[in-house]
This record gives C-alpha cells, structure tokens and sequence, in this order.
C-alpha cells in the first residue's frame, strides 16, 4: 500500500499552480504569465530534482527518454527566465519605491547642483579603470567560483557607498561655496534622492548581469548570489544616502543661516576671524605636504581628493568664515589627520 504523505504524488500536488496543467513539452506562454514566483519556484524545484537524476543516465538519443530530457532542459529554462523577470521587476520596485522615473530623468536647470553632478561624473571616470580593474581581480581571484561573485557584490557596495558620501558631500559643499541655498529645499532634494535610487539599482543589475556573462562564459555552474542579496545590498547603499540626506533636511529648515556662513565683523567692517600671515603660512605647507605625502599634483586635484571646494579651503586656510561651513572644516580636518588645535 502507497503510503499517503508520499509528496511525489500527483493527486496531492497544488491545484492551484497554473504550471502544473502542462506535464510533457515546453510550456505555453500564457500559463508562464500567470504564474507566479512560488509557483515557478515550486515547478523549478521539482523540473531540477528530475533533470538532475536523468542527467546521470545513459540513453538512446532517439529514445523517449532522451526526449523527455531534452524538454527538460527546454522547460527548466522557460522557469529560470520568468522567476527572473519576476524578481527582476520585485527588485526595482523595492530599490525605487516611492521615486517616480520622469523625475529621476528630469534636467537639472540650476547652476549649483549641475555643478555639483558634473564633479561627481568627473570623479566617477577618473576611477572607473580601477574599478573595473579591482572586479576582474576579484573575478580570478583563488577561491570558489560563488565566493568570487559575493565579493564582486561586496564591492560593488563598498563602492556605491562611497560613491554616494563623496556625492552628497560635494553636493553640500558646492551649496556652502556659491551660497546656494535653495539647492537644499525638498523638492531638490527629494529628487536627488530618486537619481541616487535608480543610480544604485541600475548599478546592482549591471553587476548581477555581468556575473551572470561570467559564469556562463567560463561553464560554472555553481550559485550566484539573488536578486534579493543584490536588494539588501542596495538597502544598505540607500541607508547611507537618506542619513545623510535627514541631515540636509534639516539644515535648510534652519535657514538662513545654512549654507550662507557668518562673518564676523568689527564695528569698522573688518573681517575679525581671519589668520595671520604666519598661521595662514604654516597651514599651506601642513596642506603641501599632505598633497605631496598623496601624490596630488595641483590644488584643483587636491580639492577633488577632499571633497571640498577650492574656494571652501582658501576659506579655511584664511580663517575666512564667509567661504565655508563648520561641515566642511571639520571633514579638512579629518581627510589630512589633524585637529583643531594644531590647526
């Protein structure tokens, strides 16, 4: 007598999964459609446990059987393309939720925040070929074809983070240097967040994408990591950006006094915060060596390098407050390793 939990039974198998009405041959385009991921991995699941034991089997290439495993391969594939198509669509509504494309896609018309993208894109080119070059290391790396992919992932990450601090950073700090306060109202600022969301998502694909070619070129067939790993790691990346987005949220509530500096003047008009010509001499070579320990070869490079205007660092060399922020003063500091009181 069978025994009645027996879950090879097909009597007992979900009557409600579309994919179970198509037992032999490839399946039909209109049942795929309305699948859904559990019934395509349910389906999966049950295709890639039989491939599996009819792979280990010698038969005619004429036979039934050697048809039967042809239409396997044919329908397990069919499922491998839906649940990704499905989970493709789960992962950019996730990434994106709450951005709406047309904005993301909209032309910035004012002068400081298209300034601000253009050092972004000229930072992001300088160190595209060692990006680039960093992957393909990874991805010949001595270890398991799976871990190389998680740690292109990781990187990737790492990346998109920094990428997204140095962004935000020269963002505020072009706010600060022209005094363009507006650059920090909500609706600025709501749609910088979208383009930073679609930036991260469209990053995590492409990476995901370019795995995939990998693997396939070089026949592995071990795991890769999901669409739901590339979905935290974006989660992550996103975190980041809206801390730091609160932040100048917050500053443009306080307005006026965010991004306009103060200047503190005598009753003559005088400026009262500036340095003396030794201390401003003793700060440019503390910066000369910092730019020659660096290997930066102008001051334009060295401003990129920190993130900060070249007018913000005259500011602070100076001790002019008109010119910087407390922000950008203390992330000087920071970036060459010294205090306020040495400086």
């Amino acid at each position: 007598m069978a025994d009645q939990n027996d879950s090879t039974d097909p009597q007992r198998e979900d009557p409600r999964n579309p994919l179970d009405a198509c037992k032999i041959g490839p399946f039909p385009q209109d049942i795929l459609s309305i699948a859904n991921p559990g019934h395509l991995r349910e389906c999966l699941s049950r295709e890639d446990a039989e491939f599996a034991v009819l792979r280990q089997r010698s038969f005619d290439p004429d036979s039934e059987e050697a048809k039967h495993y042809r239409d396997l391969q044919i329908r397990t594939a069919q499922l491998q393309n839906t649940l990704e198509q499905w989970e493709s669509r789960e992962f950019w509504q996730a990434v994106t939720n709450g951005c709406a494309s047309q904005l993301a896609a909209v032309e910035e018309t004012d002068p400081g925040i298209k300034h601000a993208e253009a050092l972004l894109r000229e930072w992001r080119e300088e160190r595209r070929a060692d990006n680039e070059h960093s992957i393909t290391m990874l991805m010949q790396a001595n270890m398991s074809p799976s871990g190389r992919a998680w740690r292109a992932l990781e990187f990737t990450q790492g990346l998109l983070i920094e990428e997204a601090k140095y962004g935000l950073r020269v963002y505020q700090n072009v706010c600060d240097e022209f005094k363009q306060s507006e650059m920090l109202a909500p609706d600025n600022l709501d749609r910088l967040r979208c383009k930073m969301a679609h930036h991260v998502a469209w990053s995590m694909i492409a990476r995901k994408d370019a795995t995939h070619r990998y693997f396939t070129a070089a026949g592995w067939s071990e795991p890769q990591p999901g669409f739901r790993r590339y979905m935290q790691a974006a989660f992550r990346v996103l975190e980041k950006v809206d801390t730091a987005l609160d932040v100048m949220r917050t500053k443009y509530a306080l307005r006026p006094t965010a991004c306009e500096g103060v200047k503190r003047k005598d009753r003559k008009g005088a400026n009262t915060g500036l340095a003396t010509p030794e201390v401003r001499s003793r700060r440019r070579r503390m910066l000369t060596k910092y730019q020659k320990d660096h290997s930066i070869r102008s001051k334009k490079a060295l401003a990129m390098h920190l993130g900060i205007g070249l007018r913000s660092i005259q500011g602070i060399v100076s001790g002019d407050r008109s010119r910087y922020s407390n922000d950008t003063f203390e992330v000087l500091l920071k970036k060459i390793g010294c205090s306020a009181e040495v400086w």
